[in-house]
């Protein structure tokens, strides 16, 4: 049982640090016009893409997006 309970916590917090990283991408977009739409972080790769209004981040089957 504590097993499971762990596993099911590393699972959260790798989807939070899913979360953080796609939104920190999308604001280092922002800042900074040449940023590569391609990035990987610890062995996952981000893909970032702008549409319309929409900032958009895909990672792992996870799609992350910011309206401005």
């Amino acid at each position: 049982m504590l097993s499971l309970c762990v596993s099911e916590q590393f699972k959260l917090i790798n989807q939070w640090e899913q979360r953080v990283n796609a939104h920190k991408i999308i604001l280092l977009h922002l800042e900074n016009s040449h940023m590569p739409n391609k990035v990987t972080i610890k062995n996952r790769i981000y893909y970032y893409q702008k549409i319309g209004n929409t900032y958009q981040v895909r990672v792992n089957n996870y799609v992350y997006q910011v309206k401005s």
